[in-house]
C-alpha cells in the first residue's frame, strides 16, 4: 500500500507539474511579448511625438532648441537616452546616457536614414538589454534631414519574466503539497 500510495502521488504531482509548466511558460511568452510591444510602441510614439518638432528645429538649424527638447523628453521611463543626426549622420545632440553606446548604434541610424524608414529593435548590447528606435528627420521638401535614435533600457522586461516564473514555481510547489496531502488522505480513508 505505501509503494502504491508513493507511485500515486508522485504520478498526480509530475502530471499536474507538467500541464502547470506548459500553461505557464505559455502565459509567460504572452506577456513578454506584451512589455516587448508595448515598450516599441512607446519608442514610436515617443519617436513621433519628437520628429515633428526636431524637424522644424533641424530646418531653422536651433541648435539651442533641439538641446531643450531632447532635454525636456530625457526624463522618461527605462529611457536610456536620445541623439539627434544631421544629414551626414553627425552628432547634434545627445543626452549623455547615450554617449557610450554610440559606437555600436551608429549603423542602425545610417540604414534607416539611407533606406528612409524606421528601425526598431532589441539588442543586447554591453551586458545590457536595450531596445532602439532609429528614425529619419525630413525637410519641408520631405528630404532627409536627419535621423533621431531613441534607446530603452529593456532590463526590466527580464526582472519581470523572472518574477512571474518565481510565482509560477511558488504555485506548482503549493499544487504538488495540495495533491501529496489530499491523495495521502483519500488513500488513508479508502485503504
Amino acid at each position: 500500500m505505501r509503494i502504491l500510495s508513493w507511485r500515486l502521488i508522485v504520478g498526480l504531482i509530475i502530471g499536474v507539474s507538467l500541464v502547470s509548466l506548459a500553461s505557464s511558460w505559455y502565459e509567460v511568452q504572452a506577456q513578454k511579448d506584451s512589455l516587448r510591444s508595448d515598450l516599441n510602441h512607446k519608442a514610436e510614439t515617443l519617436g513621433e511625438s519628437l520628429a515633428g518638432t526636431a524637424e522644424l528645429y533641424l530646418s531653422s538649424q536651433d541648435r539651442a532648441g533641439l538641446e531643450q527638447l531632447v532635454e525636456h523628453f530625457s526624463n522618461r521611463e527605462h529611457l536610456v537616452g536620445i541623439g539627434i543626426y544631421g544629414r551626414d549622420e553627425s552628432a547634434l545632440v545627445l543626452t549623455p546616457g547615450l554617449n557610450a553606446l554610440l559606437p555600436d548604434l551608429t549603423q542602425l541610424l545610417k540604414n534607416a536614414i539611407h533606406d528612409n524608414r524606421n528601425i526598431s529593435t532589441f539588442i543586447h548590447l554591453r551586458f545590457r538589454r536595450i531596445h532602439v528606435l532609429a528614425a529619419p528627420l525630413h525637410a519641408a521638401d520631405k528630404s532627409v534631414a536627419g535621423g533621431i535614435l531613441i534607446v530603452h533600457d529593456a532590463g526590466y522586461i527580464r526582472t519581470e519574466i523572472f518574477r512571474i516564473w518565481g510565482r509560477v514555481f511558488v504555485r506548482i510547489v503549493t499544487q504538488m503539497l495540495v495533491i501529496a496531502a489530499i491523495t495521502l488522505l483519500i488513500l488513508r480513508w479508502s485503504l
